[in-house]
């Protein structure tokens, strides 16, 4: 930056011909400009950032998932979602920001979905809108509190259902993970998915103790579509799915290289996950 700043100077003061040296400067720090992106992306890989301690004792109280890791997937789970929440834009409605925290339960509900996989941030979709409540939308005018765009790459949710889903999933239904788990099958459409109907919703509501339509009050959407549901409650009740349906989990298990009843962790490549991303 200096010698572009010289070699300017020296064209408008003395000799014009100093401006073919400024060139080269210019030319470089327009590469950089338009590559920043992928520059800060590849050095984030590199050196992933480490997760703040609030955001850390956060995770530990309200997130099961995240406080069962030992310390070293601890580690790796912290660090996807740490690139995670940098790699998405969080766009606010209706409030001043996204708070950390949110972005943070957000990121989470995503790399414990994709934990077992090599690309864990569904990079499909970047763009996360929070609204404080249930909204419409052009796509559906009626009030719900979650929705996803494929051509936009977006993903929107209502914070009063979100934070309780995901914090208290016993008693609230996981909006988040139910929206990340139908985007999944969308990113992943060569899984052998097992197929659902409305013979399997007795079983669900079993697994989870949730009617099909309390679901459906905490989507506000008409109708529950069942495989993501079903992903939810492998996750959310993982032993009473196995009991209920020990040929969907065993799918779900190979689907998510996770076996959330025995704890058992991802494996990458043949080898159990480390200290990488």
């Amino acid at each position: 930056m200096a010698l572009l700043t010289i070699f300017l100077l020296l064209a408008v003061m003395n000799d014009p011909n100093y401006a073919l040296w400024a060139a080269p400067q210019v030319i470089i720090l327009a590469v950089i400009y338009v590559f920043s992106p992928q520059l800060d992306w590849w050095w984030y890989q590199r050196r992933p950032p480490e997760m703040e301690k609030p955001l850390k004792a956060f995770l530990q109280r309200f997130f099961k998932y995240y406080r069962q890791l030992a310390a070293v997937h601890k580690l790796r789970f912290e660090r996807r979602v740490s690139m995670f929440v940098i790699a998405n834009e969080f766009i606010p409605k209706a409030m001043e920001a996204v708070p950390e925290d949110i972005k943070g339960l957000i990121g989470a509900t995503v790399a414990q979905l994709t934990f077992g996989q090599e690309d864990y941030r569904l990079s499909k979709y970047e763009r996360v809108v929070v609204y404080p409540h249930p909204f419409p939308s052009p796509q559906h005018q009626y009030i719900h509190s979650v929705e996803s765009f494929e051509e936009d790459g977006v993903v929107l949710f209502s914070l009063e259902q979100l934070v309780p889903g995901i914090t208290q999933p016993n008693k609230f239904y996981n909006i988040a993970l139910h929206e990340y788990a139908r985007i999944f099958v969308e990113v992943y459409p060569a899984h052998p998915y097992p197929t659902l109907d409305v013979s399997h919703c007795p079983a669900l509501e079993k697994i989870s103790g949730f009617k099909m339509e309390i679901i459906k009050g905490f989507l506000g959407l008409p109708k529950v579509e069942l495989l993501p549901a079903a992903i939810n409650f492998f996750f959310t009740f993982p032993e009473a799915f196995q009991q209920e349906l020990p040929e969907f989990y065993a799918v779900f298990k190979s689907i998510f290289n996770q076996d959330p009843v025995r704890g058992d962790l991802p494996v990458i490549d043949g080898r159990k996950q480390g200290m990488g991303i």
